[in-house]
Formats: structure tokens, sequence, C-alpha cells
């Protein structure tokens, strides 16, 4: 969860900052870029820890209606 909020933290402050000329648009595609390579070289831990929280809710782990109700 700290890499998501990290990542959305990046959005926000690249996203606020670079948008006034060309240069910034790049700099923010780059950046883009570079975080997209991140998240997709990690696909595969991404993946593995969504069937294991899905394996858990369909335990019954105590946290299941937790985090139903956050979904």
């Amino acid at each position: 969860m700290e890499f998501i909020s990290f990542v959305y933290f990046l959005n926000l402050f690249f996203s606020l900052f670079l948008y006034s000329d060309v240069s910034g648009v790049e700099l923010l595609m780059n950046n883009h870029q570079s975080l997209k390579a991140e998240i997709d070289a990690r696909g595969d831990n991404f993946s593995a820890c969504i069937a294991l929280g899905k394996e858990l809710l369909s335990r019954g782990h105590y946290a299941t209606n937790e985090v139903i109700n956050q979904h």
C-alpha cells in the first residue's frame, strides 16, 4: 500500500508543477513511463498479492468484513 500511495503522491506532485510548458510535459511523460515500467516489472508480485488476498477472503479471514466494506 505504501508504494501505491507513493505513486499517487508523485503523480499529484508532477501534475501540479510540470504542466506549464513542453519540457515540463516531457519530463512528466518520462516520469510516468518510468513508474509504469516499475509497476509492469512487478506485475507478477501484484498478481500474487491479489490472489493471496482473494484466497484469504474465501477462507473467511477475520478481517473479511472490513475488507468487503472498504471495497
